[in-house]
């Protein structure tokens, strides 16, 4: 017997946050009114979501951890190296001198942007997963089912 595909818009009110323990009761409000799982079995599952929202909050955390070692020392040269050309720059006043510091300052401050951005980015991918786990209970349970 398939059960049907879970979406993120089934879970109300759907504009809401959902926290752990909210994904919790919609995971035990799913399997209790699908039937997929025994009365007995729900505890058990549900304490198996649990483990599995926290072991993807610390891969998440390892991401942002792994992407600052990787990239922090980088940005921080980066970020002297922007600031030590823009002072060549103001001091320049030959145009060839001027031309050559420009393109060196926009490949710098290029890279900067692409580095940060991967920084931010696993901040951000990780902030979001704190405050809603909309998507993460969406996954799990269409995983759990959708064999």
């Amino acid at each position: 017997m398939a059960l049907p595909l879970f979406k993120p818009e089934m879970i109300e009110p759907r504009d809401a946050k959902i926290t752990t323990s909210i994904a919790k009761k919609v995971f035990r409000l799913y399997v209790t009114q699908t039937k997929a799982l025994y009365r007995e079995e729900i505890a058990e599952h549900v304490g198996y979501l649990a483990d599995e929202i926290k072991e993807h909050e610390e891969m998440l955390k390892d991401e942002v951890r792994s992407a600052r070692d990787s990239f922090g020392q980088e940005v921080a040269e980066l970020k002297r190296e922007v600031s030590g050309i823009k002072l060549k720059l103001e001091k320049a006043a030959d145009p060839e001198v001027k031309e050559e510091l420009e393109a060196d300052l926009a490949a710098a401050e290029e890279e900067l942007q692409m580095m940060s951005k991967y920084i931010i980015k696993a901040e951000a991918d990780l902030q979001s997963f704190k405050e809603d786990k909309r998507l993460f209970i969406v996954d799990y349970i269409n995983r759990q089912f959708q064999r």
